[in-house]
């Protein structure tokens, strides 16, 4: 157990002496499409995100997009009509940290463009 806790300990030192902050980050959610397949439909979500070490700014993108298929039945006419509907969300939030790095409480403004 001690060797174990060493070897985790050696390697965060050597993994936080080497790391250097990223600017832009991409981030995508792998199981949106394979539940999407389930259910008939197309549909997949992600971000990107813009950081400002300097500033302790974060600004990120978020992005949905679902596309599924609707069939209603008319009592009136007798008959069932399908058709695809799609669903878009495109968000801006900007995030000020209150600590000097990015980390912890922060102060935040969001957008949101809905297209349905």
């Amino acid at each position: 157990m001690k060797k174990l806790l060493l070897l985790l300990s050696f390697y965060s030192l050597l993994f936080s002496e080497s790391y250097k902050p990223q600017t832009i980050g991409v981030e995508l959610n792998p199981l949106r499409p394979i539940f999407s397949v389930m259910t008939g439909g197309l549909t997949f979500s992600g971000s990107l995100n813009i950081f400002d070490y300097d500033n302790a700014v974060e600004v990120s993108f978020p992005l949905t997009y679902n596309q599924h298929s609707i069939t209603r039945y008319e009592d009136y006419e007798d008959r069932t009509h399908s058709y695809d509907e799609v669903d878009l969300n495109v968000d801006i939030h900007l995030r000020k940290y209150l600590s000097s790095n990015i980390e912890g409480a922060y102060l935040g403004v969001f957008g949101r463009y809905t297209y349905l």
